[in-house]
């Protein structure tokens, strides 16, 4: 039985990631938290073998989090799920400490691969199975956007500048409208598509292939 702790400011992701590893009956979910410093109030006591952490987070953040895990806990395996899938960036965190990398809106048998594969420290070690987990990420990236939900062009507008990043008022300036009639074409969006936040819809516009991680 491995315990895992997940790491995420959304709660509705790290709901969706306990779903998805409690399929397996050898994961245990010992904890969660929503940054890094909750995280580090928590571990000492929880004391994890593998903890889920989100890249990019409020206060402290992902990337200073896995140093000073790693420099506290050398044991505790690191996973980075971020929406963000670049060579650069996964050697980097390599060095850091990193033993997994899962983006986010990826396939469960993703996430349950290198789940397995970092119990069996054969993510890295392996070179044919790292190679074989890049490829099958990069899948995702791939997926032709088909509009299922029947947006139209101004609501994909602002859902394309929501996964930018971009906030109300940076989107009424760049469409050349008001910040209410953003808010009415977002809650138009998040009523079609089913979600409620904008890390939701951010998600669906990964897995739906408008969003390219």
């Amino acid at each position: 039985m491995s315990k895992i702790f997940i790491v995420d400011n959304s709660t509705a992701i790290r709901k969706g990631l306990s779903a998805i590893l409690n399929i397996d009956s050898t994961n245990q979910i010992i904890g969660e938290a929503a940054t890094a410093e909750e995280l580090f109030d928590k571990i000492n006591y929880l004391m994890p073998d593998i903890i889920i952490l989100d890249l990019e987070m409020p206060g402290m953040g992902g990337e200073k989090a896995l140093v000073k895990l790693k420099e506290l806990f050398q044991d505790i395996k690191v996973i980075i799920y971020s929406m963000y899938f670049e060579s650069w960036l996964i050697d980097d965190l390599i060095k850091k400490g990193a033993t997994g990398f899962i983006p986010k809106g990826c396939d469960d048998e993703i996430i349950l691969l290198t789940i397995n594969a970092v119990k069996e420290n054969s993510l890295f070690d392996n070179k044919a199975l790292s190679q074989s987990l890049i490829d099958k990420l990069k899948e995702v990236t791939k997926k032709p956007f088909e509009n299922k939900h029947n947006l139209t062009q101004r609501e994909l507008d602002v859902l394309n500048l929501i996964c930018q990043c971009k906030t109300n008022r940076q989107i009424a300036s760049i469409m050349h409208v008001t910040e209410r009639t953003v808010e009415t074409h977002k809650t138009s969006i998040y009523k079609k598509t089913g979600t409620d936040s904008c890390s939701a819809l951010i998600l669906y516009s990964i897995k739906e292939g408008l969003f390219k991680v």
